[in-house]
């Protein structure tokens, strides 16, 4: 595969065995009372569920890219569906998602503890 523009990203998912870009929204949200070592699998699949019923998108089309310290900044990403051919959002989709992610209506588990949201890059 070669690079693709920017905004875009390859699927990560080998179910899918090509190098298609397709859109994606990229996040940070800053754990505030986690350390790295605490945010395990179990942590990272509620963060991951959590966010995925937030923005209303079946799991599948989320997946966290980099967790570093300072607290912990996990960064993921939101893909389009993929499954049915998409390599974009649609309109409005899109503007629900990043609606959520920007006006404090990103609802996590407790278990995660406070956060912010530091970042929200779309196409």
């Amino acid at each position: 595969c070669g690079s693709c523009p920017e905004g875009e990203k390859f699927i990560p998912d080998t179910a899918f065995p090509v190098c298609d870009c397709i859109d994606v929204v990229a996040s940070v949200v800053q754990l505030q009372d986690l350390s790295v070592e605490a945010f395990n699998g179990t942590l990272q699949e509620l963060f991951l569920r959590d966010v995925s019923a937030a923005l209303g998108v079946n799991r599948s089309r989320t997946a966290v890219t980099s967790i570093v310290p300072g607290s912990v900044l996990v960064t993921f990403l939101v893909y389009p569906k993929y499954e049915t051919g998409a390599q974009s959002f649609e309109p409005l989709e899109l503007e629900s998602i990043v609606l959520t992610l920007t006006s404090s209506q990103l609802a996590l588990s407790e278990a995660l503890g406070p956060f912010v949201v530091v970042r929200v890059d779309t196409p």
